[in-house]
């Protein structure tokens, strides 16, 4: 899994992964860049609950990105500091990709090429049934 994140302007920042370590694919903001490398070397802010008998509390631990966790850990931290963080699908990225390939015709192609990989997950999922609907 891959996450999308845009700041509150909807600028894109970067596409995150974890793989042995955060990876970061294309262009990605410098600060962000930055805060990402440094959250892996801190570890990832993240409530945890805690039950003690019939008392439950929330207290912030950190997570290392060693955890299995991690991404989801930095999806939760990125959006409660007011980042907007979509999950990137490849399956569905991969099925938008073939069916805008097969347009011969389609003008508006190679830009829509160009965005599949920055859209959110709605806009990926509403153009793949569009596009699965006009083709039926």
């Amino acid at each position: 899994m891959r996450l999308i994140v845009r700041d509150q302007n909807s600028k894109l920042l970067g596409i995150v992964a974890f793989e042995h370590g955060f990876v970061l694919f294309g262009k990605t903001d410098a600060q962000f860049k930055t805060m990402v490398k440094n959250l892996e070397q801190t570890g990832i802010p993240m409530l945890a609950r805690k039950i003690e008998g019939k008392n439950i509390t929330y207290a912030q631990e950190t997570t290392a990105c060693t955890n299995p966790t991690a991404l989801f850990a930095l999806r939760e931290h990125l959006k409660s500091i007011g980042y907007s963080v979509d999950d990137y699908h490849e399956e569905t990225v991969a099925e938008l990709t073939k069916i805008l390939e097969s347009y011969e015709d389609c003008t508006e192609k190679d830009d829509l090429l160009k965005r599949i990989s920055t859209m959110s997950y709605l806009q990926q999922t509403t153009m793949l049934q569009e596009l699965k609907s006009q083709t039926i």
